[in-house]
């Protein structure tokens, strides 16, 4: 027989009526103080551990030189290309600069993502020119165009400058080229490229699951990371009393506020990745990055990812037709959850709570239950706690009791003035404090506020919003936490964290390589076009499917980069 757990070891992490049984009115507050972990991570990876099980050991085996090989090769790579060249081409004339390129922007692409790979701009250029003459090292493009010659042999114009990239242009081309307008369309094309290519997968089938049931491939996540800056120093009017000049520093970065006599903190960038996954391991994708700098402090990560998604929803509005639900790590605002219902999408989340141990408690006011035979008929009011919708009912002993209601069903309605209405069905449960004759009534729930009752959220001026709200998504929640589906919906964010640490592992020392907030979102791109390519190559290899229209004749797993005989010098 298992020993009892003793008073001072930890309780497990049981979120409110996980077990679906009714909580006495007098012991909601004991039950509250248990239903958060203290570490929302461990508690995360506790609960999803068959998912994280699965992941080890079944990575898609790519070596540096395999994986970009393979990302010069991808169609999506060089359709990126072409459009920076011709946005090159037109600053270029507004410039009035005459000098020819010697070089094109499927060269700067592929730069951009070797320093992901080799440690760096100087280990790109080091790889690519060898120091010592005759010493082992091959060029870099030489290797890669021999490649894309078996890869891609009808398409001659698909080759790199043989002379090859350096450092210098690479500085070039993020000084003089990368403005809003340029980032802008390169950040579309790209998600473009990355929804394309999930869709190809398989992801947003509107029949792989229901709005009731959603499947994990209806599902995207969203999770932020910080990234920190180039230079430590966060201060313009800094001196360094060595030189006597002002110390470096990047203008854009975020710099975050530090208490009073504490050291300050390094400036950094904040990266919110929206991604979406198969239910196997290393096919993920990420569909869109929001970086957050200075001109971004006010607004949190959670409202910037909700911004990204909903503009993939405007690009691509096929996807909504099997996008369901949406993750994230942390507690959504009323606001953005209400955004997020009216474009269709079910937040799965945590709800913001007054306090650890105080959750929003409001009173939705009376509701008529009606059982599907329509014969009975029952008037109860609707109390939601922590996002669980109950009603209170008297047990054997007198006490009376939260009893939460099942969700039988989620609906979301097309509007004629523009996007959904989402309504939910609630059942009273078959359990022994209900009467037999009212268990199954039901009743239907809006999920987000109607336009007709949306009011400021501090009418009086008193700032007390929080602790009173009056938005329906502050405190009703489409998936709590003690439903069967949330633990794995919410999954998916896991995957958003795992993404985070594959990005700050491929950086020098976790740090940005580079400063200004376009050169990050530069950045960006050339990472999600290395991880599009490992999910297709991964997806390939798994199914078999042919991909020769996005990768030519690459063969999967891709091969070994062929050596050249010949020993080329610095």
């Amino acid at each position: 027989m298992a020993d009892e757990p003793s008073e001072d070891q930890p309780r497990a992490y049981q979120p409110l009526f996980a077990d679906g049984e009714p909580i006495r009115v007098a012991d909601l507050a004991k039950a509250t103080a248990n239903s958060r972990p203290d570490d929302d991570e461990a508690s995360a990876a506790e609960s999803n551990g068959k998912r994280l099980k699965e992941k080890k050991g079944a990575a898609f085996p790519l070596t540096p030189d395999q994986w970009l090989h393979s990302v010069a090769a991808m169609s999506g790579t060089r359709q990126v290309a072409k459009r920076f060249d011709e946005l090159i081409d037109d600053a270029r004339q507004g410039q009035n600069r005459g000098r020819k390129r010697d070089y094109d922007a499927y060269d700067a692409l592929i730069f951009l993502c070797g320093t992901f790979l080799y440690g760096g701009a100087s280990g790109v250029h080091n790889k690519n020119f060898p120091h010592r003459a005759g010493g082992p090292a091959q060029r870099l493009v030489d290797q890669l165009n021999l490649q894309l010659e078996h890869d891609r042999p009808d398409d001659p114009a698909w080759r790199l400058n043989p002379k090859g990239f350096n450092r210098s242009q690479h500085r070039r081309v993020r000084e003089d080229f990368l403005d809003d307008d340029v980032v802008d369309e390169l950040e579309r094309l790209t998600r473009q490229i990355c929804v394309e290519a999930a869709l190809r997968m398989g992801q947003f089938r509107p029949r792989a699951g229901t709005y009731t049931q959603p499947d994990t491939t209806q599902t995207v996540a969203a999770a932020g990371t910080v990234v920190g800056g180039l230079y430590n120093n966060g201060d313009p009017d800094k001196i360094n009393h060595g030189t006597g000049k002002p110390k470096r520093h990047d203008p854009e970065a975020f710099t975050p506020r530090s208490a009073t006599g504490k050291k300050p903190k390094p400036p950094n960038y904040e990266w919110v990745l929206v991604i979406t996954r198969t239910p196997h391991p290393k096919e993920r994708i990420i569909l869109a990055v929001n970086i957050k700098g200075e001109a971004q402090r006010s607004n949190s990560d959670a409202t910037l990812a909700v911004d990204s998604l909903l503009q993939l929803i405007e690009e691509h509005p096929r996807i909504i037709k099997g996008l369901y639900a949406f993750g994230y790590d942390g507690a959504l605002s009323a606001e953005d959850r209400d955004r997020l219902l009216k474009a269709g999408v079910q937040p799965v989340s945590k709800l913001r709570r007054i306090s650890e141990t105080v959750p929003f408690i409001h009173n939705f006011g009376p509701h008529r239950f009606v059982h599907p035979n329509e014969t009975v008929a029952h008037t109860a009011e609707v109390i939601t706690i922590d996002g669980n919708a109950t009603v209170v009912m008297t047990d054997g002993d007198g006490h009376d009791c939260y009893v939460p209601l099942t969700c039988t069903n989620r609906r979301r309605t097309k509007q004629r003035t523009g996007g959904y209405a989402v309504n939910n069905t609630y059942a009273l449960p078959q359990n022994p404090i209900v009467p037999r004759h009212l268990q199954g009534a039901t009743i239907t729930m809006r999920m987000d506020t109607p336009a007709e009752q949306l009011r400021e959220h501090d009418p009086d001026g008193n700032k007390k919003h929080k602790k009173n709200p009056t938005l329906h998504p502050q405190t009703l929640s489409a998936f709590p936490e003690a439903d069967p589906h949330h633990q794995n919906l919410y999954g998916v964010r896991q995957d958003c964290e795992s993404a985070n640490r594959q990005f700050k592992a491929l950086l020098r020392d976790k740090r940005s390589i580079t400063t200004t907030r376009n050169n990050n979102r530069y950045q960006a791109i050339g990472y999600q076009l290395l991880i599009v390519t490992s999910a297709l190559l991964a997806h390939a290899e798994r199914t078999g499917s042919q991909y020769t229209d996005i990768f030519g004749q690459r063969l999967v797993p891709p091969p070994e980069p062929t050596s050249l005989p010949t020993q080329l010098a610095a």
